[in-house]
């Protein structure tokens, strides 16, 4: 039997070959016996290949799932995955990818009727203390979809084997080189952007596969090599831009790569990660933004504010998250500053044919490309809201896929992992808004706390950390609140609310019902942590959630600092939240001055006026900013006056409108925030000294004037 499977391995593999596709067998059946199949298939055609899972042996090319993401940009032409280990959905995701058209995927599960009975060991990553994993529905869905799918080759243990021609494998060379049709056109812009008008910023967007990376590296070896150029290559991590840099230096044959620099003659390319490029704001021919879809939206604006000559390229769908929630809310962006941005989608695939079967049936698999259904925009009112059961996604797949959809809008950093959440997490709760059956908005819940007395000290401590429960233990190990560990909490992991219904109350309706909801099952509050922003705090704060607590390292990702917010749903609750924020307060103004005094004063401004002072302003204090504003009082001799003053009087809303946006930002940034007068004249485009302060005490004179009576 070995060998009869040996040769539908090299059928399929060969028939990968002659279309320049990729060929999927699947060895089912008890372990022992699969991998014995797999292991002589893997030494019989052994070249150019990979083994996901536990070392096996005979196999000299392993590596554990974890890894997976290292090998972005590898290419292999046989691949193993091994289920057995543990089936981990973002690895699946990434190892396919590797597959090269020509090249076969061999998937080692057990029996397909009977793989969600396994006792998945990746299945560990989902534990929650206090709380059963009672079923398996992601591996029933994938085993369903790939018993109802035409193309795989499945091999079943003790039944008979599918037929196959026997066929030898004649050597393939590689192609040489060439760009697609897709990447001509990106090229073709990058060029417009550099050399045409400026403030016209360009935006390519692909899914995995299609060369963006090799276009970017193309793009400025090019520029490099034609004129003196300096190029600022921008990404969360420099990892995802290494291949940038390896087409680049490919090309430019003799360039030098030393860190995070490629220099050619007097040219280079330089990574620096978004925190660092908008606190240095240094100058460049050229700005590409790679891999945008995982910046905050406000960091991407004020860099399009700052460079007239820009690129964002972002993958659409992928393993490590998805895109097209940039593309809604960014966009709009675009349109609002730079109004004649261009565009470029790269559709064709580079490493395999367009009519590669393999990359539909992962995307059905994963949901790679779920989209959100069409919804009825004047009929907003007609929508309802329903609590569903995860076995519920599985009898309503549309409802699955068009809430995953919703959520790859929503978040970039929605991926394959997400989908086994959604469907077997322990903790797990789901809300969903419909319209005529379809969904419209969908919230994912947490129950997280009422932890046992006996790990109180450990976890605040921090000599104990328990599976799951994130905001009780961030509460109590960072915040010092532990009573929260004792508390029932619901926490929002995702919301998301159909692109064409949002602002109109949906998503506020959403929370609402979840409240109800925690109410009526006597929980003690509802949470929820995230990258912190102005417009999310915003829209928190409009469904009663207040700042708990802001943390001190940055998201890896996102650049921001995460933030915890929630609301007491009894007075239990409300004594533990209100102790959580008083502490927050009085630790805000040593915030500001250490690892806030960096952020975004549009973020600083939405914190203030959630944390706000409530001791007002002496007539003295008001007498101090006259002297200042008016008169010749030295900036550094009423600094701490200002400070207070102005935090004070960020609760006033109309005061706050009467001001230019600019000015205000400036004035927290000096003033609140303490940067430096150099960094803030560069920021915000003034002279120096003298500029930066004349602008504040013009921002800070109505107040004078508002307050005259005392002064």
């Amino acid at each position: 039997m070995t060998a009869a499977i040996i040769q539908i391995a090299i059928s399929e593999l060969a028939k990968a070959r002659a279309t320049n596709s990729r060929g999927l067998m699947v060895l089912t059946g008890s372990k022992g016996w699969v991998s014995l199949q797999a292991q002589a298939v893997y030494t019989e055609l052994g070249h150019s290949s990979l083994w996901l899972g536990e070392a096996t042996s005979g196999v000299d090319s392993t590596i554990v799932a974890s890894k997976a993401r290292s090998l972005l940009g590898s290419e292999y032409q046989l691949v193993v995955i091994d289920a057995f280990s543990g089936l981990h959905p973002d690895a699946l995701a990434a190892i396919t990818g590797t597959v090269t058209g020509g090249g076969l995927l061999v998937l080692l599960s057990p029996p397909l009727n009977q793989w969600e009975a396994f006792d998945d060991p990746d299945y560990a990553r989902l534990a929650i203390h206090g709380h059963e994993i009672s079923h398996h529905f992601f591996l029933k869905r994938i085993a369903k979809l790939l018993l109802d799918s035409p193309f795989p080759a499945i091999i079943e243990e003790d039944k008979e084997l599918p037929s196959s021609e026997p066929v030898t494998l004649a050597a393939v060379e590689k192609p040489p080189f060439s760009i697609t049709h897709c990447q001509k056109k990106a090229l073709d812009a990058i060029e417009k952007v550099v050399n045409g008008h400026r403030k016209r910023p360009l935006v390519i967007t692909a899914d995995r596969g299609r060369g963006k990376s090799t276009a970017l590296g193309i793009a400025s070896a090019s520029l490099m090599a034609e004129a003196t150029v300096e190029i600022i290559i921008c990404a969360s991590h420099v990892s995802s831009v290494e291949p940038v840099f390896e087409h680049a230096q490919r090309i430019l044959g003799d360039a030098q790569r030393v860190a995070n620099v490629l220099s050619f003659n007097q040219s280079r390319l330089v990574f620096m990660p978004p925190d660092e490029l908008l606190r240095r704001n240094p100058k460049a021919t050229l700005l590409l933004v790679d891999e945008a879809a995982a910046i905050p939206v406000s960091m991407l604006g004020s860099m399009v504010r700052r460079y007239p000559r820009i690129v964002y390229s972002t993958t659409v769908h992928g393993y490590e998250g998805h895109g097209r929630g940039f593309t809604v809310k960014f966009q709009a962006l675009l349109d609002q500053v730079t109004p004649q941005w261009k565009s470029v989608e790269m559709t064709e695939p580079v490493r395999w044919s367009s009519d590669d079967k393999l990359e539909p049936l992962l995307s059905d698999l994963l949901l790679l490309a779920a989209e959100p259904a069409e919804i009825n925009v004047s009929d907003v009112a007609s929508i309802s809201y329903r609590f569903i059961s995860q076995e519920t996604l599985l009898e309503r797949p549309d409802w699955l896929s068009q809430i995953f959809g919703l959520l790859v809008h929503a978040h970039y950093r929605t991926s394959p992992d997400d989908l086994r959440i959604l469907l077997d997490g322990p903790n797990i709760k789901l809300l969903i808004a419909l319209q005529d059956e379809r969904v419209a908005g969908s919230v994912l819940i947490a129950a997280e706390g009422g932890l046992e007395d006996e790990l109180t000290q450990p976890v605040a401590m921090g000599s104990r950390r328990v599976a799951g429960h994130l905001v009780p233990q961030i509460m109590a190990s960072q915040a010092g609140v532990l009573e929260m560990l004792g508390q029932t909490v619901w926490r929002i992991v995702r919301i998301a609310v159909h692109p064409q219904c949002r602002r109109q109350g949906v998503g506020i309706q959403l929370l609402a019902n979840v409240e109800m909801q925690a109410k009526m099952e006597y929980v003690d509050c509802v949470a929820s942590s995230f990258a912190m922003s102005s417009d999310l705090l915003d829209f928190w704060h409009r469904a009663g959630l207040m700042p708990l607590h802001i943390g001190t390292r940055r998201d890896s990702v996102s650049g921001a600092y995460a933030v915890v917010v929630g609301k007491a749903l009894n007075d239990r609750a409300s004594a533990v939240l209100h102790n959580a924020r008083e502490k927050l307060k009085r630790s805000f103004a040593y915030r500001l001055q250490s690892h806030l005094s960096e952020v975004d004063p549009l973020t600083i401004i939405s914190l203030a006026q959630r944390l706000p002072i409530t001791d007002t302003p002496s007539p003295e204090d008001y007498r101090d900013l006259a002297a200042f504003v008016f008169g010749h009082r030295l900036y550094e001799s009423v600094a701490s006056v200002l400070a207070s003053v102005l935090h004070f009087h960020l609760t006033d809303e109309a005061w706050c409108e009467a001001l230019p946006s600019v000015e205000l930002e400036l004035m927290v940034a000096r003033v609140l925030q303490q940067q430096s007068v150099s960094d803030c004249a560069d920021r915000y485009s003034l002279a120096g000294r003298v500029a930066v302060e004349k602008t504040i005490k013009n921002s800070l004179a109505t107040l004078v004037e508002i307050k005259h009576e005392m002064v």
